[in-house]
């Protein structure tokens, strides 16, 4: 297949974006065709959104290794680094969702001089991600940069996948191991989904919890899920911030004459906590918690469980469509009092 990668962390770093490289490398290493393009810095919580009047300005990005360095990645085209044998990865000053239509719409304008293999047309399927955090409930979905990258492949025809990694809450940090091994089962998965789409969806959302790497294929369990609806718990996502905080600092008159300074900071903790579950098949509970599972059949089943007996987090696949569905059947003239 020819697939079209695009993400909202932005360009491979330790910290803020440590996954694209490896699905990448996996798609390659199972014979897959892949054309990435990203936005050139973090876009999350960005959901389908365009910059109007934006003037894009493509940069080239030569991949060598897994990327270990939170500095920013080589963006000279003529760049000495990498290999310049394989199709350099494209970084824009735009969004997810404008990744897509560059990557669908321009992108043998942008490899017209690469060497290697020929890049086949059209694209097959795009894959949004992998995110750094799993992207579950109304409010996370609903602001979702890698969300709106695969919506906007939808609503361009395409098959698409959002894809998002889970870090384990009782592990202290991740190794490029459990990346590359997340990323192999995701490319397993995808491979799945691709060869047995339902005609009804046009998109999925995937979550894929981050394991040790020497967990077993057969513990590695994958399950139908449905978004958990929620709200927003605390009063607001932003908090006033002191001028030694702000970026700019400010002299004593801006102190006294400008408003507080406000930073965008939620409890992530408060919106998983929003709501309690409304069915076994919720999201946010099948990644991070739960005791039964819903199946398919709509019969009760327990939790899957290791051989110690922990209870094991589970990858959530939530089929969706690619619009706003309307509340009620309402039809006909609403009449005003005169």
């Amino acid at each position: 297949m020819h697939i079209l990668v695009v993400n909202d962390d932005g360009p491979p770093s330790r910290d803020g974006s440590p996954f694209v490289h490896s699905l990448v490398n996996e798609l390659k290493a199972q014979g897959h065709f892949v054309t990435v393009v990203l936005p050139n810095r973090q876009r999350s919580w960005i959901g389908k959104a365009h910059f109007v009047g934006e003037i894009v300005r493509p940069t080239y990005y030569y991949p060598d290794r897994l990327f270990q360095s939170n500095d920013p990645p080589p963006l000279d085209h003529s760049s000495n680094e990498g290999n310049h044998h394989e199709h350099p990865w494209v970084l824009v000053n735009s969004t997810p969702a404008g990744c897509v239509q560059i990557g669908l719409h321009h992108s043998h304008a942008l490899h017209k001089h690469d060497q290697g293999e020929e890049r086949p047309n059209p694209v097959d399927l795009v894959i949004s991600g992998p995110n750094l955090g799993a992207n579950t409930t109304t409010l996370f979905s609903l602001s979702s940069g890698t969300i709106g990258g695969a919506l906007e492949a939808a609503l361009c025809g395409k098959r698409s996948i959002a894809l998002s990694f889970e870090p384990p809450s009782k592990l202290p940090s991740y190794d490029s191991d459990m990346i590359t091994e997340a990323s192999r089962h995701s490319v397993r998965l995808i491979n799945y989904l691709y060869h047995n789409w339902d005609e009804g969806v046009e998109l999925y959302s995937i979550n894929v919890p981050l394991q040790p790497a020497t967990t077993a294929a057969g513990e590695r369990k994958v399950m139908y899920s449905r978004i958990r609806p929620n709200r927003w718990l605390s009063e607001s996502p932003f908090r006033e911030v002191s001028s030694g905080d702000a970026t700019t600092a400010l002299d004593d008159n801006d102190k006294i004459q400008s408003p507080p300074l406000l930073r965008w900071e939620p409890d992530l903790a408060d919106i998983h906590g929003s709501t309690d579950r409304t069915s076994d098949m919720d999201d946010d509970w099948m990644v991070r918690g739960g005791k039964t599972r819903y199946v398919a059949s709509g019969t009760l089943q327990r939790r899957p469980r290791s051989a110690d007996g922990l209870i094991m987090a589970v990858a959530s696949v939530t089929p969706l469509k690619a619009n706003f569905m309307h509340a009620v059947q309402a039809e006909g003239e609403i009449e005003l009092d005169a």
